[in-house]
């Protein structure tokens, strides 16, 4: 299989950026995403083993076996609140070793579930791995929308949903030997092997963690470029490039991601910066072969038997050539150096705007900061109001629940359990085709369609329901396959956009220094939001249950539509909400492209010269005697000093 995978790309997307190494990205947001099958796996695990958790602990049947449930499930939730919250602390250590800690975290939380014989530490188990939940939150989709290509964000970004859905369908599963019926009342016998299997049934995140810690270390060692330029890292974001693009196309990678990080004052350390500084033989010593000397031969400015060195910014380049054209430029005629490109307007009018995007979005460095920005506060408001409406969608109350919500519509026991269990596999089903819709229909339209859709799948078992609370007469049966129809439409609805989608939105729409606290912020919203629907739900009936979820859906379609802007196609630290980094990156691909043009267009202006200066000169070398036929023909000065300063900037670049 070849190793690099053709994307078509977007907008002006050159053909050199839509070629990547598709073995490597797809290794690196894998491994990320088995995070994401621990997200999945700590939420739904109790589903099926709640029967023999009861029994366990004696809490019997009614209220209070509700009340018991409900917290248990709850301290998941909570302890995801803190992580999310918290985890903004941990990516300024990097992505990666904040996946390697969470690691630790999710099989310190499964080992004390395994073993604990108390209620408050088993509980305990359950904070830490909700703990590890919230952090993979804002980690898994910062690191796949970092490491994938811009044009492919999208399609990788439905991994972390994908793998979440995985480790559903596993939680569920494994729940499944457990004798559903005898142990439903809390009272009846239960064998050996279901006190032992219940146990035994956290071990499956735990290796699954295991698993992920090892490739990190061993496969996956690199750190996510857009990390690596913000900490100044330069070559090393190269190096992780190269590793992703391979040699051909990384230098085109990694210069439209120092463009897109320029705002947020990167800088370069020193050793980096070192070797931007060029001897002045390499820019000096040109000026003394035309101006100085006898017979027209210079001498190199030495002090102290050393050249002395210089530092070559754009600005001191521009000088330099201006005046050595102007002294070697025949009477009458204009210096060509001093005629300004449209290339160097651009650059100039990208520095101007880099200088005011420091004290714009890209110069906020901290959440307060953040929420005293008018316009990045309005960003965080929209982040943390969608990410509250996918959980107010009550798709949570689903998965932690729907054995209950089943039991309460007529599906009782092991139907129940299986029930649920098709339900996950319908969404992970689902899921596999939302790669490609996110991509095809763009993150709007899809987050419209699937609020939408959502809403209409819950009607018809909210007015069921109510019809059946008003008195109305209603089969049993209409009741129990009507419930299980409109969880599975729901979660249809759900597995193509308020899923995936709202992951790979958050972690696009944020820029700068303040990204990854106001991503933190946003994910703390949504595990809020699901801790208040989970708990309240143990106590709803199911006509408020279905109607409420199914308007909350609704609601979400309008605040999509009134307020999400599109965000497809662009790299990272590009974001519609902040118009000054969508200006910047069009500037950026407008210079690559003349230079594309340009670099294309003068071949054949170069053989020409050449050609001329080989009927002129004889058949003598003309990049070998270019710096003696600068000091005779004033013409042939101009290419000698065109042809240094490519060198000289060669030299910069490398």
């Amino acid at each position: 299989m070849d190793e690099t995978e053709p994307v078509p790309p977007r907008g002006a997307c050159t053909d050199s950026q839509s070629s990547y190494r598709k073995d490597v990205v797809k290794g690196a947001v894998i491994t990320a995403s088995l995070g994401s099958f621990n997200f999945g796996f700590n939420m739904a695990v109790m589903n099926t083993v709640w029967p023999v958790v009861n029994h366990f602990f004696q809490w019997g049947d009614g209220q209070s076996a509700d009340t018991h449930q409900a917290l248990m499930n709850t301290m998941v939730f909570v302890g995801a609140a803190a992580g999310s919250l918290t985890a903004a602390y941990f990516l300024r250590w990097g992505r990666r070793r904040t996946m390697l800690f969470n690691c630790v975290g999710f099989i310190g939380g499964a080992l004390i579930c395994i073993f604990s014989p108390f209620e408050w530490l088993f509980d305990l188990g359950r904070f830490i791995s909700g703990y590890s939940v919230g952090i993979v939150t804002v980690a898994v989709p910062s690191y796949i929308t970092e490491v994938a290509p811009p044009e492919a964000k999208g399609h990788y970004g439905v991994y972390h949903q994908l793998m979440l859905t995985v480790g559903i369908v596993v939680g569920i599963a494994v729940g499944l030997p457990i004798r559903q019926e005898t142990a439903e009342d809390g009272s009846a016998d239960l064998r050996e092997f279901d006190f032992l299997w219940w146990r035994v049934t956290y071990v499956f995140g735990a290796a699954v963690a295991f698993v992920q810690a090892v490739l990190l270390l061993m496969c996956y060692r690199f750190e996510t470029p857009t990390f690596l330029i913000g900490s100044g890292r330069l070559d090393e974001a190269r190096s992780v490039f190269v590793e992703i693009y391979g040699p051909s196309q990384a230098t085109v990678a990694f210069n439209a991601a120092l463009n897109a990080s320029r705002g947020g004052g990167v800088e370069e350390k020193d050793e980096q910066k070192e070797k931007r500084t060029l001897t002045a033989g390499q820019i000096v010593a040109p000026a003394d072969i035309e101006q100085g000397g006898e017979g027209g031969r210079g001498t190199d400015r030495e002090e102290g038997g050393q050249k002395k060195g210089i530092d070559t910014s754009p600005t001191d380049l521009t000088l330099i050539e201006s005046s050595q054209l102007v002294s070697s430029t025949p009477p009458g005629q204009s210096p060509p150096a001093l005629i300004q490109s449209a290339d160097d307007a651009e650059k100039t009018k990208e520095t101007e705007e880099e200088e005011d995007d420091k004290t714009g979005a890209m110069g906020v460095r901290s959440l307060r900061e953040a929420l005293c920005n008018n316009t990045y506060f309005r960003a965080i408001a929209i982040g943390c109001m969608l990410s509250a409406f996918q959980q107010f969608s009550g798709v949570n109350v689903v998965i932690s629940r729907s054995n209950a919500i089943f039991a309460k519509s007529g599906v009782t026991g092991f139907y129940a359990s299986l029930a649920s269990l098709g339900v996950t596999v319908l969404n992970l089903v689902t899921t596999l085709f939302a790669s490609r819709l996110v991509e095809t229909m763009g993150r709007k339209r899809l987050l419209f369609l699937g609020n939408l859709g959502q809403g209409v799948a819950l009607v018809v078992p909210a007015v069921l329901f109510i019809a059946i609370a008003s008195g109305s007469p209603v089969s049993q049966t209409a009741v129990s396959a009507v419930a299980v129809i409109g969880v599975a439409g729901f979660i249809v609805a759900f597995a193509i956009s308020m899923g995936p989608v709202v992951w790979i939105y958050l972690s696009e729409m944020f820029v700068g220094e303040a990204k990854g606290q106001a991503l933190s912020l946003a994910c703390g919203v949504n595990w809020a939001a699901t801790i208040g629907t989970v708990f309240a739900s143990s106590f709803m009936s199911s006509v408020l249950t279905f109607t409420l979820f199914c308007g909350m859906s609704f609601l979400g379609a309008m605040f999509v539509w009134a307020n999400i802007l599109e965000t497809r196609g662009l790299p990272v630290n590009v974001s519609p909400f902040f118009p000054e980094t969508v200006e910047r990156h069009r500037l950026h691909q407008q210079r690559q492209q003349r230079e594309m043009e340009k670099g294309t267009g003068s071949g054949g202006t170069e053989e020409a010269e050449d050609g001329k200066r080989r009927r002129e000169g004889g058949d003598r070398d003309p990049q070998g005697d270019s710096d003696i036929a600068a000091t005779s023909e004033p013409g042939a000065t101009v290419r000698g000093k065109e042809r240094r300063r490519s060198d000289a900037e060669t030299t910069v670049n490398g």
